[in-house]
Parts: C-alpha cells; structure tokens; sequence
C-alpha cells in the first residue's frame, strides 16, 4: 500500500526553505549596513593628523644601574614629558587646557628594548601637529638645560640641614647623660630615651639623604638627553581609519544580525 505525500507537508518544508533565505537575506542586509555605516563615518569625519620625534635618553654605563635604575630614569622621562612641567606652557601658548585637552593628543613611549623615546602629537592639520610637538620638545630641553634647583631639592637640602642640627644636639644630650650615669648621678632611662630619640633623628637624615641623592643621580643623566629623530610629520592620517571603522562597523551588524535572525527565526518556530 503506497502512502501518499500531503501538499501541506511540501508546502511546510517550501516555506522552511523560504524562511532560511529571508534570515540570510536579513543578516546579509544588516551586515552590509553596519559596513556602509562604519565606513561612511570615516569618510565624513574629521581627519587627524599625527608628528612624531624621537629623543635618545641613554644611561651612563658607569652608573650603578641594572633594569632597575634604567627603567626609573626612563619612567621619570615620561612623567617629565606627560606632566604640568612641559604641557603646562605649551597648551597656554595654544589657548588651551592641560587635562581633557592637550593630554589626550600626546603619547609618549620608549621604544621597546632600547633607549629611545618616542614622542607624538596629533592635531587637525599636519602643521597643526608638527607645531605642538615642536613645541614640547623644545620645552622639553630647556627644562633639563635648567641648571635652577628644583624646590624639591631646595626643600630636601634645608629638611638635611635640620635633621643634621638634631643630630648634633641629640648626641650631644645623650653623651651629658652617659657622662652623669658613669658619675653615678644620672638615670639609666633617661639615657636609654636619648639614645632611643637619637637613633630616630639618624634614620630621618639617612632616609633624607637617600631622596636627595636619588634625585641628584637623576637630574645628573637628565642632559644627556640628545633629539634623535626631529619632528616630522606623519604620512597618512592616524584617524579615521575607513578600513578599520568599516571592519568595526560589519563586527558590529554581525551581532545585530545575530540577534535579528535569533528573535525573527523564535517568531517563526512559535507561529
């Protein structure tokens, strides 16, 4: 006995197909736009530009550094080179802010393994760009041409001063009560508090002179510091990237899609 296939079954496993078809046409769709859209906000939107220089910051085979000192020296170069010190002038000459403003257009990095720091600008316009890191690197050198003590150190200078004068004034106590002690007319706990007091205000000259020396090794390598590389200006916008914003844009209508099809295909499989 032959069974015969029901038109509704065709016309069920039709519709499936159909419906396969529609959610590919969807995503295709979605994609496709997210692409388009990426792609046409790179296009539309405004470009930026980028300078770069490279300065050589080399350390002194003869200090007693290692990876250690090296990267301290480096680090201090960069906060230098990001901070208040040498933004601070550069974004008042253009009008400017440091924070949320002319920050967010300067990178600053060593180039990995070596000596070297690169320094980038970026603006909305070639000249606009070479200008400002010209501007920083000349700020830059005229810091650590400086031969001015800082007010940190002037401050660390008169702290030692001070520490030293307690110092002389405490061993000079503690020797008095040793000698009445040794007379028999002195205390054993007043000396033993003297000497107490005494080896705390040689702890803080010590831990005063250990600052004060860090930053004398420090600033003694800052003029070393020699311009590799002058500004240039950079070839090709650094943003937008039409390939990369239409990349961004079709991972983006991928997942839309995604979603798209999951609720449409539910819709379909419950109806």
């Amino acid at each position: 006995m032959s069974t015969a296939v029901r038109p509704d079954s065709l016309r069920g496993r039709n519709l499936a197909g159909a419906q396969l078809r529609r959610l590919a046409g969807l995503a295709v769709t979605i994609v496709l736009l997210g692409t388009g859209a990426g792609l046409l906000g790179a296009l539309v939107w405004p470009s930026t530009y980028a300078a770069r220089a490279e300065l050589l910051y080399p350390i002194a085979q003869d200090e007693p550094t290692g990876f250690l000192r090296e990267d301290r020296n480096l680090t201090t170069q960069l906060v230098l080179l990001e901070g208040r010190a040498v933004l601070g002038p550069v974004a008042a000459a253009q009008g400017r802010q440091v924070e949320d403003d002319l920050e967010d257009d300067v990178t600053v990095k060593v180039v990995e393994t070596s000596e070297v720091i690169e320094v980038e600008a970026r603006g909305g316009s070639r000249d606009a760009a070479m200008g400002t890191l010209q501007a920083i690197v000349d700020r830059y050198f005229a810091l650590k041409s400086s031969a001015q003590p800082s007010g940190v150190r002037e401050y660390l200078e008169t702290e030692l001063t001070a520490a030293r004068s307690d110092v002389a004034d405490a061993r000079g106590r503690l020797l008095q009560l040793q000698a009445e002690e040794a007379a028999g007319v002195g205390d054993t706990a007043a000396v033993a508090g003297a000497d107490d007091e005494l080896q705390a205000l040689i702890a803080r000259e010590q831990d005063i002179q250990s600052q004060l020396d860090e930053l004398n090794i420090a600033s003694a390598s800052g003029p070393n510091a020699q311009l590799l590389t002058p500004a240039y200006p950079v070839e090709d916008p650094v943003s937008p990237r039409p390939l990369f914003a239409a990349g961004t844009g079709a991972l983006v209508g991928l997942v839309v899609a995604a979603g798209a099809v999951a609720l449409v295909a539910r819709r379909w499989i419950r109806n």
